[in-house]
């Protein structure tokens, strides 16, 4: 289902990308692109920067889970501040060592962020903060079984976020 907005000049009804393009072209897209270690992520990266104008701003944002209490049957193993610390360092190495892979000469702006949490959420309000007007992510091409089991952090997105989703295949499904 198109949603559609009324163009200021006219009377003539334009679908909402058009006219959201339109209203961006003196500011740029504020694109959110979330990320991870995988293929896919690199993937998703490649795309907004292909697609990218010189306005744009694109937010990389990588999201990691924090160390939780670990609870047993009869105890509960809580993780010592420097433990927190030790992760919370493993996971800003891996976020730089993401960025290494990518070739990040663009003319738009890049912004980079990286935050503890489920990434599905912290996507989201990461994106309301920024005023985002879109994002993307990469699809890591679960099954339909693990998709259900586990859930799909794109899949999520498509059903929950404020603002248009853009799903990258992975590489895999563009050798097909």
């Amino acid at each position: 289902m198109l949603s559609f907005v009324k163009d200021t000049l006219s009377t003539i009804l334009v679908p909402r990308a058009f006219a959201m393009e339109a209203s961006h072209e003196s500011k740029g897209l504020v694109t959110v692109v979330g990320i991870d270690t995988s293929e896919a992520s690199q993937n998703a990266v490649h795309h907004t920067l292909r697609r990218s104008r010189e306005n744009d701003t694109i937010h990389i944002l990588y999201c990691f889970t924090p160390l939780t209490d670990f609870v047993g049957p009869e105890f509960v193993k809580s993780p010592s501040p420097e433990q927190h610390e030790q992760w919370r360092l493993k996971e800003m190495k891996n976020f730089e060592d993401c960025l290494k892979k990518v070739d990040l000469t663009t003319q738009s702006n890049i912004e980079t962020a990286i935050v503890a949490g489920d990434p599905r959420s912290k996507i989201i309000e990461y994106a309301k903060r920024q005023n985002a007007d879109e994002i993307v992510v990469g699809s890591h091409g679960k099954g339909f079984l693990t998709r259900s089991l586990l859930g799909s952090v794109s899949t999520y997105l498509c059903h929950n976020s404020p603002v248009p989703v853009t799903v990258v295949p992975s590489a895999k499904k563009h050798e097909k």
